[in-house]
């Protein structure tokens, strides 16, 4: 004699193998999981730093806010360059142009090309490798660079105004 199976007999079946696999699935998230933790314990341990890394990180980043500061305006001199180009090419067509004023234009724009190149300069010729450097070395180094951003910050910010003030006074008669 065969047995009759019932739906309800195997659907309780399959409910019981969705039970399983599912405690099975939540038993692996849970090794996972905890597995993973004492990794994150070690690697919070290992990433405490002396304090010579500790002024090292901190002057690093003080002279880095000092180029996130100023490194935006890169568009902005680009788009005073512009400027002054147009108008520098448009006062060269006239005949009735003041030699002076193409001179003071033309030294705004360099001024600005200046700027530009002196960020660029900056940012090309750091790596910021200090491997085998003892500590004062390293100090002296990202020293060195935090006053040389902050000469290129000074550049670009004068020759921003600059060419801003120029441009205002010709534009508004």
């Amino acid at each position: 004699m065969r047995k009759h199976e019932y739906p309800f007999e195997r659907k309780k079946s399959k409910t019981k193998l969705n039970v399983i696999m599912k405690n099975c699935l939540t038993f692996f998230m849970l090794v996972v999981v905890f597995a993973c933790e004492p990794s994150a314990k070690n690697d919070q341990e290992s990433t405490k730093l002396s304090p010579e890394e500790t002024a090292q990180d901190s002057l690093f980043n003080e002279m880095m806010a000092i180029h996130d500061e100023v490194m935006p305006e890169m568009d902005h001199i680009f788009r005073l360059q512009k400027k002054l180009k147009t108008l520098i090419d448009s006062l060269q067509n006239e005949e009735a142009t003041d030699p002076g004023m193409l001179d003071s234009l033309t030294n705004y724009n360099d001024d600005l090309q200046d700027a530009d190149e002196a960020m660029m300069h900056w940012m090309r010729s750091n790596d910021f490798e200090f491997e085998g450097m003892e500590h004062e070395e390293i100090m002296t180094e990202l020293a060195s660079e935090k006053e040389n951003i902050i000469v290129v910050r000074e550049k670009m910010l004068n020759s921003i105004r600059k060419a801003e003030d120029i441009l205002q006074q010709i534009e508004t008669p």
